[in-house]
């Protein structure tokens, strides 16, 4: 089974804000076999709350590419593979925030597995067993 790993940095929590940073790691048979990594630039300001929590500031992504283009550039990675976030519900907000909508309909809620039902899988604790 593939598996992508997928985290973001937005400017905040909320519908209105934007991407910041992606960040994706793809495992295939326990290994990593692709990584993905980029600053975005958003359509809004960082507030100075994001930029102490990520360290990202409005300089860094200035000229950064935009949504779009990273998104283009991430999801042919995404294909096959069983996605994986820290806070699933947010992740998959805003991956869907960038996405066409064609797309969109490939990574419906079940493709999406909390990291910590994928680790207590694989190094055996009871956290989401579960969910398996």
């Amino acid at each position: 089974m593939k598996f992508a790993v997928l985290d973001f940095e937005t400017t905040g929590s909320q519908p209105a804000d934007e991407i910041i940073q992606v960040g994706l790691v793809i495992i295939d048979q326990f290994q990593i076999v692709d990584r993905y990594t980029s600053l975005v630039k958003p359509g809004i300001g960082i507030p100075s709350s994001i930029t102490t929590l990520t360290g990202i500031t409005e300089e860094m992504v200035a000229d950064a590419p935009s949504l779009d283009q990273v998104m283009s550039e991430m999801f042919p990675l995404l294909f096959d593979c069983v996605l994986v976030g820290h806070h699933v519900s947010f992740d998959l907000s805003f991956c869907k925030k960038g996405l066409p909508i064609q797309a969109t309909r490939h990574f419906q809620d079940e493709f999406w597995i909390q990291w910590i039902c994928f680790a207590s899988y694989f190094l055996r604790f009871p956290a989401c067993s579960s969910a398996w």
